[in-house]
């Protein structure tokens, strides 16, 4: 570890509030899912009730302009989650910082008067934990998007990165990163790391954490930290769910494809800045923002047995207004790192999985219940034949549901990383802790 010294966005300035519209397998469990979908629970931080803040809180004006002469905004906002099912209106102090510096110094503000914080990259993740609540201070990492090729098989990336976007400008100059996403426009490089992390590319190189080489954040206590794959703690970045800070850059293994190109337009030292690109989100009429995923990790020697018995629950159905599109499998060979918090053990793995997409026309919420019935009878086998979920990108929060997903030791372990990094647990209240 080595930790050094520092002394046009989603958030759209409110001009009328907007609502949520809302509206067993164990009756408990489908109310507790179907609460997490309309808007409801989840917390385990102070003043529970769905909120790990008092709902009302607002800052003092003298805390307001120190934020702001660190560099954040003070105004009223709103916000959403992926495909816009939670939205959350209130006055809140965010940044977007544009580099390191600018990053620090506002984490350093907050710290000072210990004020709890949120991380928001892309919002690639159906659990709303990327929204902020009131009092806390939201930090959007999309201004981080610089890419410096700083070896001639790697690459530095900025955490605000897309991860389909700097695909694009790195075939465009000859060269590729070994995994990245599925299913289009969606995380940014940072919430990669913070989901786990695989896609297209992991069934030759594995999950994103085995082609990792280091990875900087500042943590709850301001501090600028880099970790590389010789650091224990290294491991459970993959996967922490913005609980250990905001990570700044990340360093990955680059593909070269074509050499001669890649000499003429991003040499070592070259650096670029990745271009945005609109989520479903951004673009109302897109199906896929009403798209849900479900992923269990089991070892590869599980992975058939797994799969059929995955695509028979895909195959039963839950409602006319919500069906499974597609089911998957896909190998994650072990290439040396391991991700405790992402994958059971070591060794080679499998992700199995199915994709989902509501009926429903735009603005009718009622799909809901049956997607709350899928996601009961997911969890429900689960429970029964083992494996880890991919939960950072999925439905359920909660520390209850972690920690069960974990296991006791290492929930045990990352407690301790946490302690560590954010002694305050200014980071992430309600999502795990």
């Amino acid at each position: 570890m080595v930790v050094r010294g520092w002394g046009a966005t989603r958030y759209r300035t409110c001009e009328k509030s907007r609502g949520l519209l809302g509206q067993g397998l164990s009756a408990f469990r489908f109310a507790l899912v179907l609460a997490v979908l309309l808007g409801g629970v989840g917390c385990s931080g102070r003043g529970c009730s769905g909120d790990p803040l008092n709902a009302s809180a607002t800052l003092p004006a003298h805390v307001e302009l120190d934020l702001i002469a660190a560099g954040a905004r003070c105004e009223a906002v709103s916000q959403s989650d992926y495909g816009g099912r939670e939205v959350r209106v209130h006055r809140q102090c965010w940044a977007q910082p544009a580099d390191v510096d600018a990053l620090v110094a506002v984490v350093q503000s907050a710290v000072a008067h210990a004020l709890p914080m949120r991380v928001r990259g892309r919002g690639h993740s159906t659990n709303a934990a990327t929204l902020a609540f009131p009092g806390e201070v939201l930090l959007d990492t999309r201004g981080l998007r610089r890419v410096c090729r700083v070896a001639p098989e790697r690459i530095a990336v900025g955490a605000g990165a897309g991860m389909t976007a700097l695909q694009a400008a790195l075939d465009a100059v000859g060269g590729a990163v070994p995994v990245i996403n599925g299913g289009g426009p969606g995380p940014s490089v940072g919430g990669f790391v913070s989901a786990g992390g695989f896609g297209p590319g992991s069934e030759t190189h594995g999950g994103f954490w085995q082609t990792v080489t280091r990875v900087a954040l500042v943590d709850g206590t301001g501090r600028y930290v880099e970790f590389s794959r010789d650091d224990e703690v290294f491991g459970y970045l993959f996967g922490s769910v913005g609980q250990l800070g905001v990570i700044a850059e990340v360093e990955i293994v680059l593909l070269v494809k074509d050499e001669g190109r890649m000499a003429s337009h991003f040499g070592v030292g070259a650096c670029m800045v990745v271009e945005e690109e609109l989520l479903p989100l951004d673009r109302p009429d897109d199906s896929d923002a009403r798209l849900y995923w479900w992923t269990l990790f089991v070892p590869a020697l599980e992975a058939q047995v797994a799969a059929e018995e995955l695509r028979r629950i895909a195959s039963e159905g839950v409602g006319e207004r919500f069906a499974i599109v597609e089911t998957f499998s896909m190998p994650l060979p072990d290439r040396g790192a391991f991700a405790p918090l992402v994958v059971p053990a070591a060794g080679d793995m499998v992700a199995v999985g199915m994709l989902g997409r509501s009926a429903g026309v735009e603005g009718d919420t009622s799909y809901r219940e049956d997607v709350a019935r899928m996601e009961a009878r997911f969890s429900a086998w689960v429970e029964r034949r083992g494996g880890r979920r991919y939960l950072p990108a999925e439905l359920p929060r909660g520390a209850a549901i972690y920690r069960a997903n974990w296991g006791e030791a290492v929930w045990e372990r990352f407690r301790e990383v946490k302690a560590d990094l954010d002694p305050q647990g200014l980071f992430g209240r309600g999502t795990v802790f």
